[in-house]
């Protein structure tokens, strides 16, 4: 018996008894509960627990028949909430031809009779394990994409810490810690708004501003490296400090790093590929320079 049998829900639905009949002994042999509905008319009866996985047994007499199946099909998908119900079709031999409309209709798969108990057996587990790998990968998806995003602000509230800290002056005085920072200069006419992920702008001479977007992350690094002038600065140390990455060697970090590095540059230099505020010191990292 298999892992799955034991808190999986099967909805059958057929249009007569004997053909339900066929089905639940095999099916319950597994351990699954069984619900049935012995008609095609909607809606459908309500259910006290949701099914994993449905199964219908409908005999094709002709295609006007299709539209009464698709309307049975999403009334079975909908029970699945969020993620359509996946359905297994059971079909007679002569409605073979229906198989692609079937399919079209958004059935997950289909059996045609005559079927050995071991095959319905075998496609009923593949399609709950399915269902369940699915389901699992959704749920790591979102774990990572919440880890990420605590990532970003826990690496960006780091660097603003420490922003802080450095610029905070000499002798005892109380600060406000939600008080936020305006933005400062790092650069003759270039500004930096590290809360609002922004470069600012002015040409020599001229009231106008211009307003460049920054990532999170490259507001990140370019906070860290504002904090630590003309000190060279590893990739390790940027991918630790800067974005929240532990456990990284130099290559694993550069990898990472190194894009941002380009993507800030071309946003900061006049001319990237001839950079005077992000350098490359070869063999050490990079190094902001504020002159």
């Amino acid at each position: 018996m298999h892992i799955e049998s034991y808190s999986s829900t099967i909805l059958v639905v057929a249009d007569e008894p004997a053909k339900a009949a066929r089905l639940t002994p095999v099916l319950s042999a597994e351990g699954y509960r069984i619900e049935t509905v012995l008609s095609f008319s909607l809606p459908l009866p309500h259910l006290g627990i949701k099914p994993d996985l449905g199964i219908i047994w409908f005999p094709y007499a002709s295609p006007d028949a299709l539209p009464e199946l698709e309307k049975i099909i999403q009334a079975i998908q909908s029970l699945g909430g969020a993620e359509p119900l996946q359905v297994l079709l059971i079909i007679d031999q002569d409605g073979t031809r229906w198989v692609e409309p079937s399919f079209r209709l958004g059935i997950t798969d289909i059996l045609t009779r005559p079927i050995h108990p071991l095959v319905l057996r075998q496609r009923v587990r593949l399609l709950l394990k399915a269902r369940q790998t699915e389901e699992l990968n959704e749920q790591l998806k979102r774990r990572v994409e919440n880890q990420e995003r605590q990532r970003m602000i826990n690496a960006l509230d780091s660097a603003l810490e420490m922003f802080r800290t450095s610029d905070q002056p000499s002798g005892p005085k109380e600060t406000d810690k939600h008080k936020t920072n305006s933005p400062f200069s790092i650069h003759p006419h270039l500004h930096f708004d590290p809360e609002q992920h922004c470069l600012i702008s002015s040409l020599r001479g001229s009231p106008d501003c211009r307003k460049i977007e920054l990532t999170a992350d490259q507001s990140s690094i370019l906070l860290y490296m504002v904090c630590h002038p003309y000190r060279a600065l590893s990739n390790r140390e940027i991918a630790r400090a800067a974005l929240g990455y532990e456990n990284l060697d130099e290559i694993q970090s550069r990898s990472i790093v190194r894009p941002h590095i380009l993507r800030l540059r071309r946003k900061l230099e006049a001319d990237s590929s001839q950079p005077s505020s992000l350098r490359t010191i070869r063999g050490a990292g990079y190094l902001f320079s504020p002159d």
